[in-house]
């Protein structure tokens, strides 16, 4: 159960958040003013990967409590996309305005998409359950500045209902590798999101091939911003625009990756889907959730999706993963790479060995947890 803390705790946790916040994108714009040279660039991300991963590995979870529902500065979840956005037009600026090497052009265009896909996705990730229009139109726009419009459509239409399914994007399956996921996620993305618009649309007698389409609407601002960005910053600004956006996709598509890895929901003897569960979700309850707005609370997430990310827990009953997002990036990166991936039928099979299927990347069920793991695809043998 969350426990409340004091104003002291409460106020310290602001900070904290604040800090981990801002610091991806302040870093990257730093290093653009600087332009120390790759050496140098290199250098110090690797530096804050170490750091990174080392306070995930020393500090206490943040899950436990409830500390930022009264604390945590509600503007940040809108200064994170200004910023970020911000951060990606000044680099789209100074390689059009002054002469860079190609390798500076891509370290600028990496550094970018990490922060978009670690910070600035995550910040819209909030903004989409909001149910303001604001804050939903603050989500569509920053997801054109990673050219991944149709994100709010899959991800509240077609990810929170078929969760742990075939038709779901964001469910990994038992062993499969990230570069595979990642293509078959994308692709599947852009599918799911026409095939609920063209089902909308026919439930209304209309064709698909309209403007009423969100997917069609999706499609015609990323282009027209394509030709916004190439008119004001030259092919070379394009370019830079377009290696960030793939950066930044492939960071949250990771991110997916992680979060629902192996599970499977049954279908029920009605034919309709079990009842979405705390297992079947992978939370990650370390430092790092503060950069993310507790994106990887993601078992509370779905349990609660209009819940706000302050008041977020990690509950009894989540599945636990072994460390922070840095570190499952990392280990998604270099796990099961020469897996062989079943894409039959029997990969809706449960057989409630969570456990041993888990141990693939490193993840583990949270001790002391008696709750049945069925929600866990079972190993290929």
């Amino acid at each position: 159960m969350a426990r409340v803390t004091s104003e002291v705790e409460m106020v310290v946790e602001a900070f904290a958040r604040s800090a981990a916040v801002l610091l991806l994108p302040m870093l990257v714009l730093a290093c653009i003013v600087s332009d120390s040279g790759p050496v140098a660039t290199l250098g110090v991300w690797l530096t804050w990967m170490v750091l990174a991963l080392g306070i995930d590995a020393v500090s206490p979870r943040v899950g436990r409590t409830r500390a930022a529902a009264g604390s945590t500065i509600k503007a940040l979840v809108f200064t994170a996309p200004l910023l970020q956005g911000a951060v990606l037009v000044y680099a789209l600026w100074i390689v059009s305005a002054t002469p860079k090497a190609p390798m500076t052009i891509a370290m600028i265009a990496v550094m970018v998409g990490i922060s978009a896909g670690a910070v600035g996705i995550s910040a819209a990730h909030e903004l989409v359950h909001r149910r303001g229009s604001l804050e939903r139109g603050i989500a569509q726009a920053f997801m054109l500045l990673v050219s991944y419009p149709h994100f709010p459509i899959v991800h509240l239409r077609v990810h929170h209902l078929y969760v742990g399914t075939p038709l779901d994007p964001g469910t990994s399956r038992l062993n499969e590798p990230l570069v595979h996921f990642v293509g078959r996620a994308f692709v599947l993305a852009w599918h799911s999101g026409w095939r609920v618009e063209s089902s909308r649309l026919a439930r209304q007698g209309l064709t698909p091939w309209r403007m009423d389409n969100a997917i069609l609407r999706a499609l015609a601002l990323q282009a027209a911003l394509y030709g916004a960005l190439g008119a004001a910053f030259g092919w070379i600004g394009l370019a830079l625009f377009i290696g960030q956006s793939a950066v930044a996709v492939f960071l949250a598509l990771t991110i997916d990756y992680t979060q629902h890895y192996g599970v499977v929901r049954r279908q029920t003897a009605s034919g309709r889907l079990e009842r979405l569960r705390a297992d079947h979700a992978w939370t990650s309850d370390h430092a790092c959730n503060r950069s993310t707005f507790n994106l990887g609370l993601h078992a509370d997430h779905h349990m609660k999706p209009t819940q706000g990310y302050s008041q977020l827990v990690n509950d009894d009953g989540a599945l636990q993963a072994p460390m922070g997002y840095p570190g499952l990036l990392l280990l998604a990166l270099v796990s099961r790479a020469d897996a062989n991936i079943d894409q039959g039928e029997d990969q809706q099979r449960n057989s409630g060995q969570g456990d041993s299927c888990a141990t693939e990347i490193g993840f583990h069920r949270q001790p002391g947890n008696a709750r049945s793991t069925s929600g866990v695809e079972s190993p290929k043998k």
